[in-house]
């Protein structure tokens, strides 16, 4: 059986729901708009390719500025009235990249993140999502969905060690760059 690895080749990141209206219910919802920012950063960095979702905008506001700032194509957000994130558009943005690896993070835990890891991992997507860019109100909700997701095939990580996974080699041409990303991570 294979093991699901982060390759800079074959990982696409989606992030979902970080927007204007949701973020400040969040228990921690500035760590959520700093480290979902790292990975954007990251992506850049690799040249991976994203996307950012909205969950009805015209209610739960535009992505969060502190976000929608380091987005390299800041019109690159799909937006929906689905709970899943994975719908029609999303699905066909991801088949044009041609990773079959999709690194998750963003709100709510047990609602989007958790439908959309899981219809994603039903598609035959590996799913890995960073714990510590996701986030729900009660933050006890984020733990039963991250098990949920662990247990239909999905992994666990977080936003460092995604990067580091990603890079895999402090001889990397841009371990470096990476690397100063890292200690913009909150904790």
């Amino acid at each position: 059986m294979p093991v699901p690895r982060l390759d800079v080749h074959n990982t696409g990141l989606l992030l979902l729901d970080v927007q204007d209206q949701i973020v400040p219910h969040l228990i921690d919802g500035p760590r959520l708009i700093t480290n979902c920012a790292v990975l954007m950063r990251v992506a850049d960095t690799l040249k991976l390719p994203y996307v950012v979702t909205e969950l009805d905008p015209r209610r739960q506001g535009r992505t969060a500025q502190a976000l929608e700032s380091c987005m390299p194509d800041p019109s690159n957000r799909i937006e929906r009235s689905s709970l899943s994130a994975y719908v029609d558009l999303v699905e066909d943005e991801l088949d044009e990249w041609h990773r079959p690896t999709m690194l998750l993070a963003g709100a709510l835990a047990h609602i989007t993140v958790l439908q959309t890891a899981l219809d994603m991992l039903a598609d035959g997507v590996q799913v890995f999502v960073c714990r510590d860019a996701v986030s729900s109100n009660p933050m006890e909700m984020v733990e039963p969905a991250l098990r949920r997701i662990e247990r239909a095939g999905g992994v666990i990580t977080d936003v460092q060690g995604a990067i580091l996974e990603l890079v895999g080699d402090l001889r990397h041409p841009l371990y470096g760059a990476c690397a100063t990303h890292i200690d913009d991570i909150a904790h």
